[in-house]
């Protein structure tokens, strides 16, 4: 099996949605050397997605029978919210935000050092781990993780999800 490569469509944002996959193609996603054959089996499976960045724009058919979900609509900000591009902050959150920085942010050491969580590096291996990684950050530090967590269980709809923010 050969190594896959993405296609570089103009116009449109490729991404795999291992969310929904089964929990093997999850832990694969995550391996490292191992991740890069998954890709041909996620497209095929139907985890391939292509996003366009404005309407309007089409592809050609064998992008779709190749196996690629392909939206005709741009990302809507319940989905670039959870993916972490988007922050959606009410003003009780701004106080979430600089309590996260003073508090839980600092390891003592030998009771007069101390090294800041930023600074102790986290490592993802692979493409998925780093998406997944980013979104996972982006969460914490805006006060929003709880949020995420449920939306990635389906416990929250989009709808609840924006309503929450504009009630705050």
């Amino acid at each position: 099996m050969a190594k896959f490569t993405v296609p570089s469509i103009d116009g449109f944002q490729v991404a795999f949605n291992f969310s929904r996959a089964p929990f093997h193609m999850r832990l694969l996603a995550r391996t490292p050397y191992f991740d890069r054959y998954l890709y041909a089996k996620a497209v095929n499976l139907g985890f391939g997605e292509l996003w366009p960045l404005k309407n309007g724009l089409l592809v050609s058919d064998d992008l779709k029978s190749a196996g690629w979900i392909i939206h005709e609509a741009p990302k809507s900000d319940y989905e670039r919210w959870l993916e972490g591009s988007l922050s959606l902050l009410g003003r009780s959150r701004h106080r979430k935000i600089q309590t996260a920085l003073r508090r839980d942010r600092v390891l003592k050491v030998a009771g007069h050092i101390h090294f800041r969580f930023q600074l102790i590096p986290t490592f993802a291996f692979t493409y998925y781990g780093r998406q997944q990684l980013v979104a996972k950050n982006v969460h914490k530090m805006n006060g929003t993780y709880s949020l995420y967590k449920k939306a990635l269980k389906k416990e929250l709809t989009p709808e609840e999800v924006s309503s929450f923010f504009i009630s705050q």
